[in-house]
């Protein structure tokens, strides 16, 4: 009686497990560090912990297509490596996280080299978290707005990586945007549903790039079958026109000068003197769109999102003290979730 139920424990906690010891894990809550430098700032501290966060997404560098003109290598390569100016915050763990531009994965994929980038994927996440102290690392996730033409070579890297990291006992997710998931699912253990920037940022009539509810609705049908954690967007942005044409985001989102801006209808503002912003010159009659991520408008994309997926967590798109601000300590609660 006792072998029999030492044998069902034991199949219980192996199922449990799953590649990577992360399939139906406990939920968490998440954030997103975008930036290059990892500077831990004191708010940064307080909202951690007020929020009891234990999750940091953190991306370690960009997979980039070589400049032979430049560095004298062709294929892929590392870019935008982050820097670490403060230690991991105790009790936190990190998840690096690898953004794949759709040049790299292309010219892996007709190059043969799929493998050998994965290989060195690995090795370059392993140094750097020894490098600064990033313990335990359980989990890497690759970013990539992969297409229905690029999906194969993605889901090669995807492969390869996984076999790669389930030998270190790390489980492998990926990003995924709404687009993608019509397609079938990528070879990874788990998914994070990108429910930001829904639209074309690029397009002149679009009023809400960053979260648009009934796009949201249009793709998300039906269940998905790995287990999905929800990004959810907590930043603003200035979507920069000139003559109808899209020039560049601006981080900026602070527009009530009314000596640089004329406020227009709905969420656009009109430069009214020459000026420059975050190293672009903005000229007088050039258009700048105001995108924001309103509460209500959140919270409703989330509620809608949890209906339709095997939800492990939320995860805050991103760590930043001004963007993060616009919210209450209430508000952000209800997003990931009263416990």
């Amino acid at each position: 009686m006792r072998k029999s139920f030492l044998l069902v424990l034991g199949l219980l906690l192996l199922l449990s497990c799953g590649r990577g010891g992360r399939e139906g894990e406990e939920t968490f809550r998440g954030i997103y560090y975008w930036k290059t430098d990892f500077r831990i700032t004191p708010s940064d501290s307080a909202f951690l912990a007020a929020h009891r966060i234990d999750r940091i997404y953190l991306r370690f560098f960009d997979v980039v297509l070589a400049n032979k003109a430049i560095t004298g290598y062709e294929g892929a390569i590392p870019n935008a490596t982050a820097v670490f100016s403060s230690p991991q915050p105790d009790g936190i763990e990190i998840v690096p996280v690898v953004f794949v531009t759709l040049e790299a994965l292309k010219d892996m994929t007709f190059s043969g080299k799929t493998d050998a980038v994965a290989e060195k994927l690995v090795t370059r996440i392993d140094a750097m978290c020894r490098a600064n102290g990033i313990r335990p690392v359980r989990e890497v996730q690759l970013d990539c707005d992969y297409t229905e033409r690029t999906e194969k070579g993605y889901f090669a890297l995807c492969h390869s990586l996984r076999e790669k990291l389930a030998g270190k006992n790390i489980a492998l997710s990926s990003t995924l945007r709404l687009h993608q998931l019509r397609d079938a699912a990528p070879p990874v253990d788990a998914v994070t549903l990108m429910l930001y920037n829904t639209d074309n940022f690029r397009r002149p009539d679009v009023e809400n790039s960053i979260l648009n509810p009934e796009t949201v609705k249009a793709y998300l049908k039906g269940d998905y079958r790995l287990p999905a954690s929800v990004a959810l967007p907590v930043y603003s942005w200035g979507i920069w026109m000139r003559d109808g044409q899209f020039r560049s985001i601006l981080h900026k989102s602070e527009f009530g000068d009314t000596l640089l801006y004329r406020p227009e209808a709905g969420n656009r503002y009109v430069v009214r003197k020459d000026h420059i912003v975050e190293g672009h010159d903005i000229l007088t009659g050039d258009v700048i769109r105001l995108e924001t991520s309103p509460y209500d408008v959140v919270s409703l994309v989330r509620e809608y999102a949890l209906s339709h997926l095997k939800t492990r967590s939320i995860v805050l798109y991103h760590l930043d003290s001004l963007c993060l601000s616009a919210y209450s300590s209430e508000q952000i609660e209800s997003l990931y979730g009263k416990d």
